[in-house]
């Protein structure tokens, strides 16, 4: 029996289980473990960042993209006043 305590060990430490255990508690019939799914939950908010950082790309043209991209850079930058620049400037206002 030594044995397979020991092997079960083995195994759950090799498998990575021991480092995802948050919370292992043992009561008179049940036995709860609570895992730690952190890595999970990062691939997950990563997924979503990429999905943020491609949205905006098919809401405006590119030429409202290189406002925004320069809107957001230090210092000022120049632009020619005209119909299209007012016209890029109102739909980035109306997307909010």
């Amino acid at each position: 029996m030594g044995r397979i305590r020991s092997l079960a060990f083995v195994v759950l430490f090799a498998g990575g289980f021991l480092e995802k255990l948050e919370r292992l508690s043992i009561g008179e019939k049940r036995l709860e473990v609570v895992l730690d799914d952190t890595q999970v939950q990062q691939r997950a908010q990563r997924s979503d960042l990429t999905a943020i950082k491609i949205a905006p790309r098919g809401l405006v043209t590119k030429y409202e993209y290189r406002h925004l991209e320069r809107l957001n850079a230090d210092g000022s930058y120049d632009v020619q006043y005209g119909d299209k620049f007012f016209a890029e400037i109102t739909n980035l206002d109306d997307i909010g």
